[in-house]
């Protein structure tokens, strides 16, 4: 039945949309979203914690006649909820985006905005993001090239500690546990600084430098794939170049 009024939704016109529009809503219809669409909530369910449109309050009031639903006038009372919650990844909206003049949840700036400056909660310094990950604690670990530093955040995304690096951090991967990977690169060496985090501190642990430039790196199955500005290469945990995999030529 919420399957037949979402599609209705999108026939009656101007109502729903396919997931891939551009419209923005601060919150959307729950039921929609499972059938691809994009539809405006005007009303919410604490009991089922859903976001419904008016054509899927219908079918809910049908279903569940005890459950209290509020609507937009009683929005303060959306359970759990508030304006500064991303309606799109479901996290707070902590980090604004200096380029694109938007506020941000974390995600939102590992997507889509990890290249451009970006102001994160009580940090008194503008970061150029180049890499962010998060750790199985709920940390966050970023690249900030702009600070030549490693920054730590905790679960309410504030900085709780940074590491300085020699040069600017280009990008970062996880690893596993609690330990990350970081390629450094700058006009005098090209790095890759393994860090751990260990009660809320970074620590350095080792290093090797490569003979090329760094600019991005990931993890898979043990190795690391390094890449440069026009090549990308396999090395072992411990700093052994196996293979150049890729140049671009041209």
């Amino acid at each position: 039945m919420f399957e037949c009024a979402a599609r209705e939704n999108m026939a009656a016109g101007g109502l729903s949309f396919n997931k891939g529009s551009d419209m923005i809503h601060d919150y959307s219809c729950s039921k929609c979203e499972e059938n691809d669409l994009n539809a405006e909530a005007q009303h919410f369910c604490p009991q089922c914690e859903h976001y419904l449109c008016d054509k899927c309050v219908k079918i809910h009031g049908g279903y569940f006649k005890k459950h209290v639903v509020y609507g937009r006038g009683d929005i303060q009372k959306w359970a759990g909820f508030s304006i500064d919650i991303c309606a799109e990844h479901g996290k707070e909206r902590d980090v604004v985006c200096g380029d694109h003049y938007l506020f941000c949840c974390s995600v939102c700036v590992a997507l889509n905005h990890r290249h451009y400056q970006v102001r994160i909660k009580n940090d008194k310094k503008t970061c150029l993001i180049d890499g962010i990950c998060e750790l199985p604690s709920g940390e966050m670990v970023l690249a900030d090239r702009s600070n030549k530093r490693v920054k730590l955040l905790n679960k309410q995304f504030e900085v709780i500690d940074h590491s300085d690096m020699p040069g600017n951090p280009q990008h970062l991967c996880h690893i596993t546990g609690n330990e990350v990977a970081v390629v450094v690169c700058d006009c005098i060496s090209n790095e890759v600084h393994f860090l751990t985090v260990t009660k809320e501190k970074l620590q350095s642990m080792r290093k090797f430098t490569t003979d090329h430039n760094c600019v991005f790196i990931a993890h898979h199955q043990g190795q690391l794939y390094v890449g440069s500005m026009d090549g990308l290469y396999l090395y072992t945990m411990a700093g052994r170049l196996l293979k150049k995999i890729y140049e671009d030529l041209s």
